[in-house]
């Protein structure tokens, strides 16, 4: 499977796959396996033995919305009371507030997601414990610190300036960047957004909200009551938006508050208005969709999720998992079976499209491809038959979910190897 071959003067590891053919993007297949030199590609094509005739190379696949410090939460039952009541039924399989149980969580959501071809995460980092776990993962991508409340707005702003700036000292490696998550508009004031994207854009990071997620949010925005408003009152929370103007339109509230940007990062936006996608693709700010967490919650009932409609808007479209208690697995080839069982009126490229090149231009800078010169964010996958002879038809099998991930690099070096890869080993690639 990984064959070193000569390093050169710089002293990088250069290393072999040996697959029968490379999916450069959802359009290109190129015949052969590639070299890795350090932590970029450096040739593609290269020959390959026959018996990789089932193995395929693919680009890594991007998760743009996850929890995975929510990893070991089990038992939450579905959300048939209401979204709110469900937060409660969380909290309460949750647990106490305890830090180590949070970095379990995301170790065991990092494993996971990078057995399942994940190499980059958009991830939200709701105790402050999972980012040091998930930077020294292997896994690229942003942890997001999310921060919520009402009345403490400069404090709060304050303690995230703190974890922003001590940020390189427990993700040394560089691979995971910081970004800042005010939580919902049911639950964040309107001052600590305007807080959170000024310091998005002062510092250049990534900021995501959870924002047009149910209809009882937009009942919270006109009147501050409804289930969230009874949610906070169970919490004895107060009510962010208490003395704010009514916002019956989340999403033009958040472009009124300044969020909207480039930098931007929505999570879900199951029930946009019918403007939205216009607004979206004008201040260029991305969606994150989370389609089995989205069935999870009833939301078809009212409705299919508007991603044909962000799209034709020109909004950029990623594919998150969210978290392990509203998902069965945090494996994104789950959710594009999903879809393509679900969303007949969305095609395979486009599907794949928002997993790899869609999700790595959001979270890491990458151009979610295989190609010369690029990342070495590479996974190995078999499939039960010889590699399918066209990229549409690799495409095709991908998103029916009919590979199984055999090893997952991420910048040239080994993160995952599954038993199933070989007794011929897997050593890690060390770059440098």
């Amino acid at each position: 499977m990984h064959e070193p071959v000569d390093a050169d003067a710089l002293g990088e590891t250069s290393s072999v796959i040996p697959v029968a053919a490379v999916l450069v993007d959802a359009r290109t297949r190129v015949r052969g396996g590639l070299d890795l030199r350090g932590a970029t590609i450096a040739r593609i094509g290269t020959p390959a033995p026959d018996s990789a005739s089932r193995r395929l190379a693919i680009a890594g696949l991007r998760n743009a919305h996850v929890h995975l410090d929510l990893s070991l939460v089990r038992g939450v039952p579905r959300a048939t009371r209401g979204f709110a009541a469900w937060v409660l039924d969380l909290l309460r399989c949750r647990g106490p507030f305890d830090p180590s149980f949070f970095q379990r969580g995301a170790e065991a959501g990092c494993r996971e997601a990078l057995a399942t071809g994940t190499v980059s995460v958009g991830d939200i980092d709701s105790s402050g414990a999972a980012a040091a776990v998930v930077a020294s993962s292997g896994l690229k991508g942003v942890s997001f610190r999310e921060i919520l409340g009402s009345g403490k707005d400069e404090a709060t702003l304050l303690q995230l300036e703190r974890w922003l700036d001590a940020f390189p000292s427990f993700a040394p490696a560089g691979l995971v960047r910081p970004g800042i998550s005010p939580h919902a508009p049911y639950s964040t004031s309107p001052g600590l957004y305007r807080g959170a994207a000024r310091l998005s854009r002062a510092r250049g990071l990534t900021l995501t909200t959870h924002v047009a997620e149910t209809l009882a949010e937009r009942e919270f925005l006109e009147h501050g009551g409804g289930e969230f408003g009874e949610l906070l009152a169970r919490l004895g929370a107060p009510n962010p938006r208490l003395g704010s103007p009514p916002a019956v339109r989340p999403i033009a509230d958040l472009e009124e508050l300044g969020v909207l940007g480039p930098q931007s990062l929505l999570a879900h936006v199951n029930y946009p208005e019918p403007d939205d996608p216009e607004r979206l693709a004008r201040t260029r700010a991305a969606v994150a969709f989370c389609p089995r967490s989205h069935a999870f919650f009833g939301h078809p009932a009212h409705g299919r999720h508007p991603i044909a409609r962000l799209l034709a808007a020109g909004v950029r479209v990623a594919i998150g998992t969210d978290s392990r208690a509203s998902n069965g697995s945090l494996n994104l080839f789950d959710e594009l079976a999903y879809l393509r069982a679900s969303r007949p009126d969305l095609s395979p490229a486009t599907l794949w499209t928002a997993v790899t090149e869609t999700g790595a231009a959001i979270l890491d800078g990458g151009s979610g491809r295989l190609a010369e010169g690029e990342p070495a964010d590479v996974v190995v996958v078999e499939f039960p038959f010889d590699v399918p002879a066209t990229a549409e038809a690799c495409v095709d099998a991908l998103t029916l979910g009919q590979a199984s991930v055999l090893a997952t690099y991420v910048d040239g070096r080994l993160a995952h190897a599954s038993p199933a890869a070989g007794d011929e080993a897997l050593p890690l690639t060390e770059v440098g």
